[in-house]
């Protein structure tokens, strides 16, 4: 998304007097008394009675934020199509999912330009998919604290809302998984128990274990599957990020670059959708479940970095350097010796420095 470069800036010029007092709460419980002066460049400017005051916008509470959105809109109704995407903006970044939506409709009202167009569709698209993960945290957390039927009811809404989104497929498939609804959301009552049966005619004693052989190792005891389905939905992604990797792989093997990109980046997709999944299962209660979800997050960690290094393979090879660069620094981050990665690095510097400048 852009930055803040616009927003409010006619307003810095209006007389501080035409400004209500507002009471801003910030994180950590720090409170700002003043009048909203203006928003720009990710900072918010309040008049005190100490004097004027900069405050980040990520410090800004969430009814601070409120606070401000709603006078940014009563503010710039009927403005220009430039004001109105930044205050979609402001609005996205905090969670105003609602004002954000209204903001870029307004824009779009405003100016049918391409580029109006293109950054309201941008926004609207964010707005979307920010709110399909919420959505399907909120689910994974409800269905964690064995509120399976409120979990239903919010896949079920991301389904209804956003069935185009990146979190659809996770969010069917731990759909599919949960145990079938009983019409009350009450907890299933224990089953009747069979009346004890009759003894069984005496048996001859058990023969004796044979005597255990020191040379021959027995084969290890392989865990039951977990019946948990966070876990099952987990192992599912992970098989399909899997997969994503090998077709991608196959399709640049054919030649075919664009198609092996596209299959990377639903692996990429993927792999941020099962984060969630393994934090959430982090804290099971089960222990065998803790056990396996730490592998599983750790493979989904190698997973991110194959992905990250073929992205940035596959982006070089098709001249994207930028995009090129910024999957390969990902590599570097988490295994600074990468052979692959520091030979790409290069590879990508020395086409820069030929082209003579250091964009694409």
């Amino acid at each position: 998304m852009r930055t803040f470069a616009i927003l409010w800036a006619c307003l810095a010029l209006v007389a501080v007097a035409d400004e209500p007092v507002l009471s801003l709460v910030l994180k950590g419980n720090r409170t700002v008394r003043g009048k909203l002066i203006a928003v720009t460049g990710g900072a918010v400017t309040i008049e005190t009675a100490e004097g004027r005051q900069s405050v980040p916008a990520d410090e800004l509470g969430p009814a601070a934020a409120e606070s401000i959105s709603k006078r940014l809109e009563e503010r710039l109704a009927g403005q220009d199509a430039p004001a109105q995407v930044d205050l979609g903006e402001f609005c996205l970044r905090h969670g105003l999912y609602a004002r954000a939506r209204a903001a870029y409709q307004a824009a779009e009202k405003h100016d049918d330009s391409f580029v109006t167009r293109t950054l309201s569709e941008q926004g609207l698209r964010e707005c979307d998919r920010l709110e399909a993960r919420e959505l399907y945290q909120q689910a994974v957390d409800l269905h964690t604290q064995g509120k399976v039927e409120p979990a239903r009811k919010a896949l079920q809404a991301l389904l209804a809302r956003f069935g185009a989104s990146s979190f659809a497929d996770p969010a069917r498939k731990l759909l599919d998984l949960l145990p079938p609804p009983d019409g009350s959301g009450a907890s299933s009552p224990p089953p009747v128990k069979d009346p004890p049966a009759k003894d069984p005619p005496a048996k001859d004693p058990p023969a004796k274990d044979p005597p255990v052989d020191p040379k021959k190792v027995p084969p290890p005891v392989t865990p039951p599957p977990s019946n948990d389905p966070l876990l099952r939905a987990l192992e599912a992604l992970i098989n399909e990020i899997e997969g994503h990797r090998k077709q991608g792989l196959l399709e640049e093997g054919e030649g075919k670059q664009q198609r092996a990109l596209k299959q990377y980046e639903a692996g990429m997709d993927k792999i941020g959708s099962a984060g969630p999944l393994a934090e959430r299962l982090r804290s099971h209660p089960d222990e065998a479940t803790r056990t396996r979800a730490l592998e599983l997050a750790k493979l989904l960690k190698e997973l991110e970095i194959r992905f990250h290094l073929l992205m940035g393979q596959a982006y070089a090879a098709d001249n994207q350097l930028r995009k090129a660069t910024y999957h390969t620094n990902q590599v570097l981050v988490a295994e600074p010796e990468n052979a692959q990665a520091l030979e790409l690095r290069d590879r990508i510097t020395a086409e820069q420095m030929r082209r003579g400048n250091r964009k694409d």
